[in-house]
């Protein structure tokens, strides 16, 4: 029986904490031997099957933590964008109220306070006129006051909020850029997980014609040892048909050479088989009767013909006496076989 030299598989570590499988060698030199193996393979190839689903749902993981956070990035950028806006509006307010203050403070020192008191004074008619237009001065100047108040608040606010959202912005490019990372690892695992599994099922198609290829072995050097102790049968048989007819078993000795009777005679025609040997011989078997043997045949019927032993049959192997005689198909006789005694002569 041929050797197989088995095959190693080794498969490298993998990433993510996905465990890894250990080299398991296996030798053989029989058929359980190639089924060990294949067991062997197909194992490791379910266990790459785990692996690469586990993966599988990791990088689904990672994907929607990915369009999330893509989706947060966007969310804020409209507010950052927003803010913006908001925040340049509010600066432009508090530019243009900050103007009309000054513009009013200027008119005011260049007329001086107690003029103005004065004028006011000299103009009011009564003192409820004096009181409402010196009310009217102090609510404009607490109203200039508020707003622009206000409007520092409102800036100031949205300073921090635009410096909050500008980091939550970074931390989540940051966690975006991360997240980058880890899927591109991940692919590159799964690309050599993919490429460890083809690897298995390549060994596992070479286990399979290996296997196969010993099966037909097999069965070739099976169906020739049958073969082989058929022939050895048949020529035993073939022997000791002929120990029993030359030890003088069915034979009658006489001057001119051994004798057996009750031979079973057959007929055929040579020229129907393509054969140029003609009529003169006897197909035999060649173990009771070698080639060149000359026979002589007394049919039943008394007929007697001369013969030289000239080819044989595979009608030996189960009836190894018998004789098959060369004769025109338009000439055998309608009994088709009979017996004879059949002579060898010198």
């Amino acid at each position: 029986m041929k050797k197989y030299t088995s095959y190693v598989l080794a498969l490298l570590l993998l990433g993510l904490g996905l465990g890894s499988i250990a080299p398991t060698p296996v030798l053989g030199d029989a058929l359980s031997d190639l089924d060990a193996q294949n067991q062997a393979i197909a194992t490791q190839q379910n266990q790459l099957n785990d692996q690469l689903n586990a993966q599988m749902a990791v990088v689904s993981s990672q994907t929607i933590k990915t369009n999330q956070l893509q989706q947060q990035l966007n969310q804020t950028q409209q507010q950052l964008q927003s803010n913006q806006r908001d925040l340049t509006l509010d600066t432009k307010r508090l530019a243009q109220r900050r103007q009309a203050v000054k513009k009013r403070l200027q008119v005011i020192q260049r007329q001086g306070p107690t003029p103005n008191l004065v004028q006011a004074l000299l103009q009011a008619d009564s003192l409820t006129q004096l009181s409402q237009a010196v009310y009217v001065i102090k609510t404009v100047q607490q109203a200039d006051d508020l707003a622009i108040h206000n409007l520092f608040v409102s800036l100031k606010a949205l300073k921090t909020t635009q410096a909050n959202l500008l980091t939550k912005q970074a931390q989540l490019v940051a966690q975006q850029q991360q997240l980058d990372q880890a899927k591109a690892q991940l692919q590159t695992d799964l690309t050599q997980l993919k490429l460890l599994m083809a690897q298995n099922q390549t060994q596992m198609a070479q286990l399979t014609a290996q296997k196969d290829a010993l099966i037909q072995q097999i069965d070739q050097e099976a169906k020739a040892k049958a073969q082989e102790q058929a022939q050895a049968q048949a020529a035993d048989q073939q022997r000791s048909n002929a120990a029993a007819i030359f030890s003088g078993n069915g034979l009658n000795l006489t001057p001119s050479g051994p004798t057996a009777t009750g031979v079973k005679i057959s007929f055929y025609d040579p020229a129907v088989l393509g054969s140029t040997m003609g009529y003169n011989g006897v197909a035999a078997n060649l173990a009771v009767y070698p080639k060149g043997t000359k026979l002589k045949i007394v049919f039943a019927d008394g007929t007697t013909i001369h013969r030289v032993v000239n080819d044989t049959g595979t009608f030996v192997y189960t009836s190894p006496n018998q004789i098959d005689v060369a004769w025109p198909n338009a000439a055998i006789p309608s009994y088709g076989i009979t017996s004879a005694t059949v002579t060898v002569e010198s």
